[in-house]
């Protein structure tokens, strides 16, 4: 099901409730796994042979699956927009395990069935794939398989794969890796945020890191400004209501460069003066702009990563902000 859908029918009241945010309570910062799914698909079809890679005049993606909601969903959707992007391509998926992701021992033979040309169920020949996504919840170990297996087809990582922990079980078998997930930062707040979580904490931001920030700083500001509107004297009698009902005030357009608010001590000293006195702010977050759309969603930027000398680093950006599809973001 999905979130903001006032069609959505779930067998519990309170969840099918929460899955439609009739009132308007479902906000989201960090972007969906579409849109992810998007990038990628943009990725692959301006690669050499318009993703033909391996040049056998047929473009063929196989993805492996956690079978659990986010792999199933995210695997369907992929299956779904590429063949609407492409609907000569063909797509298989593999599902793999739900639970126990370290100790499932069918891995080589999923590792088999991706690499050597799965049919999908449909009409897809029995040719290696040109790519390999996978949507998995945990991929440590089946990644950890396929790199050790010196397996040829270009495995795409989503998101799951990002983070410290995959990089210490890989050691140096990481190097080379790439996939897709939100940009780490972005804008002319990404490198205020940067230096000040290095000098904080020594150490560069990672995934989702700029995201959580911008999720504190959303909450704060409307705080603020919901006590403000509402002339609080106490600003413990504020409400959820009239914070929810801020979420959308902080990034007012007409407050123009004068207003707009970035991530430094200064900058929210100045916002709250600003709301104090009745003037718009426009907050311009770590990770990308926090302009909520009519269902509460907030769209970015997602970048895709490389993994170099055992560091993450990101190398092109797809803009979710001009287009759904997420194309190359042009310099």
């Amino acid at each position: 099901p999905s979130f903001n859908n006032p069609n959505t029918v779930n067998s519990d009241p309170t969840k099918q409730a929460a899955y439609r945010d009739a009132d308007d309570w479902f906000f989201r910062m960090g972007l969906s796994d579409l849109s992810e799914g998007n990038a990628t698909t943009s990725f692959i079809l301006a690669s050499a042979g318009a993703g033909d890679v391996n040049h056998d005049g047929k473009l063929k993606v196989n993805l492996y699956a956690s079978n659990e909601p986010y792999g199933l969903g995210t695997s369907s959707y992929l299956k779904t927009h590429i063949l609407s992007q492409r609907p000569d391509a063909f797509v298989g998926i593999v599902t793999g395990p739900g639970t126990n992701f370290t100790s499932y021992s069918g891995y080589p033979g999923d590792i088999q069935n991706l690499t050597q040309g799965t049919n999908d169920g449909s009409n897809a020949p029995q040719v290696p794939p040109d790519f390999i996504i996978d949507p998995f919840l945990d991929p440590s170990t089946f990644t950890k398989l396929y790199i050790q297996g010196s397996n040829t087809v270009r495995l795409l990582n989503a998101h799951g794969f990002l983070s410290v922990n995959e990089l210490q079980q890989l050691g140096d078998g990481a190097n080379g890796q790439e996939g897709f997930g939100q940009s780490t930062v972005f804008g002319l707040s990404g490198p205020q945020f940067s230096s000040l979580l290095l000098t904080a904490t020594s150490l560069p931001p990672a995934f989702r890191d700029a995201i959580h920030f911008d999720a504190a700083m959303v909450a704060g500001l409307s705080a603020i400004y919901a006590v403000q509107n509402n002339n609080l004297v106490d600003p413990t009698q504020v409400t959820g209501t009239q914070v929810r009902d801020a979420f959308r005030k902080i990034n007012d357009k007409t407050a123009g460069a004068a207003g707009t608010i970035r991530v430094t001590a200064d900058d929210v000293s100045r916002a709250v003066q600003m709301i104090s006195t009745g003037q718009p702010i426009d907050y311009d977050g770590a990770s990308g702009p926090m302009d909520f759309d009519a269902v509460g969603d907030v769209q970015g930027y997602i970048s895709h990563y490389k993994v170099v000398q055992n560091h993450f680093t990101e190398d092109q950006t797809y803009d979710c902000v001009v287009s759904s599809l997420c194309p190359l973001k042009q310099q």
